[in-house]
């Protein structure tokens, strides 16, 4: 088994923009999920990252604008800046700008067994 898989977003992102679709790679291992999704204005990404029992997730905003929705509260990311999310937070990312670009991780609790 190769221990290092390339998510492969750099030429999907590319892809994705070229075409003016929205697109989701995502990748999973045993300790580490990885998502990438290219959106367009209103997409909203609302399916959790990971399974339950891992902890937070990590949101990075690489192009554009997203409004980070939880159920009492509304934050406003931009190209550059990420949050960090509480896995039993619930919530969900909606695209502000005409295209953007988000990248999502997720870690497995330390302890849980594979």
């Amino acid at each position: 088994m190769d221990p290092c898989r390339l998510l492969g977003s750099a030429a999907a992102i590319a892809k994705a923009e070229a075409s003016g679709e929205s697109t989701l790679i995502a990748r999973a291992g045993h300790t580490l999920v990885t998502a990438v999704a290219v959106c367009r204005r209103g997409d909203r990404i609302a399916d959790p990252i990971s399974p339950a029992g891992w902890t937070e997730e990590v949101g990075a905003i690489v192009k554009g604008r997203f409004e980070l929705v939880f159920d009492d509260e509304t934050r406003t990311l931009d190209a550059g800046q990420a949050a960090a999310i509480d896995e039993r937070q619930p919530h969900q990312w909606r695209c502000l700008s005409e295209r953007g670009v988000l990248y999502r991780v997720a870690l497995k609790a330390f302890g849980e067994s594979r």
